[in-house]
């Protein structure tokens, strides 16, 4: 069973990672295999192993990165055999078949949303002046997503 969770890691104060509701969750709810998480925007470089068994792993903020996080499960034990972040940019090929699928639902949205205000979905209609730079639902100009705003 894998968990999608909005729980978060907390940071020590050394700046490891080893509580939170994530972990929580994991502790505390038999049956879970491995917790992807979110909420905390933390930026896990391994996962965090919770009972000796199950990982608890975090990409970071903002779809920047992408985590890839492969185990092992033989006879109910589960093993890590790797966590690997990669860093999302114009480098990371999308998969051709989820891309067209996006076209096709931006070109829906255009024009039953946009077009009789004369706008398409990709153009930016908002930029705040006091957004955080890093902050792609407020206006980072480097993030596809935050050019509708």
């Amino acid at each position: 069973m894998i968990a999608l969770s909005h729980g978060g890691v907390a940071e020590n104060p050394d700046g490891s990672h080893t509580t939170g509701d994530d972990v929580t969750l994991a502790e505390q709810v038999a049956g879970i295999d491995v917790v992807v998480g979110g909420h905390s925007h933390t930026k896990l470089l391994a996962p965090i192993i919770v009972n000796d068994r199950t990982p608890v792993v975090q990409p970071g903020r903002y779809g920047r990165n992408l985590g890839e996080l492969r185990i092992t499960i033989d006879r109910g034990d589960l093993k890590v055999d790797s966590f690997v972040l990669t860093r999302v940019d114009s480098t990371v090929l999308g998969d051709p078949s989820i891309t067209a699928e996006i076209e096709r639902f931006k070109a829906i949205t255009s024009d039953a949303v946009f077009a009789s205000r004369g706008y398409i979905v990709d153009q930016p209609v908002v930029r705040g002046a006091r957004a955080p730079a890093d902050h792609p639902a407020l206006g980072d100009a480097r993030c596809p997503s935050a050019r509708l705003s």
